[in-house]
């Protein structure tokens, strides 16, 4: 659960589980509000930082084309103990890297 912050963002942690390098998984991708909103993705036990400045936002912070909007179903696969690479359902490759503990954001909806 999120830990209110005085300055009314939320201190999150991740959640999801552990998995295993180099195996592709179905994975949901929360674009909303952006591929480079902190809580975008969890995955293998972490929170991940959009590693492609080309993939970023558009003004109104929705995804680039090729992703679907509120999430995309696609497929994340950890390929190395830092860095991960997603497949969208519209056929676009981003990588993310590892970003080290819990996240502080202000929620998206």
């Amino acid at each position: 659960n999120p830990v209110p912050t005085a300055s009314g963002q939320f201190i999150y942690s991740p959640r999801s589980a552990s998995i295993r390098q180099g195996i592709p998984y179905r994975f949901t991708l929360y674009t909303h509000c952006g591929l480079e909103w902190p809580l975008a993705a969890d995955f293998d036990g972490s929170y991940w930082d959009l590693n492609n400045p080309d993939a970023t936002p558009s003004e109104s912070g929705s995804p680039p084309p090729g992703f679907g909007n509120p999430v995309d179903h696609g497929v994340m696969t950890l390929t190395s103990a830092s860095l991960a690479e997603y497949h969208s359902q519209g056929g676009k490759t981003i990588q993310f890297r590892r970003h080290p503990g819990a996240r502080v954001a202000s929620p998206c909806f």
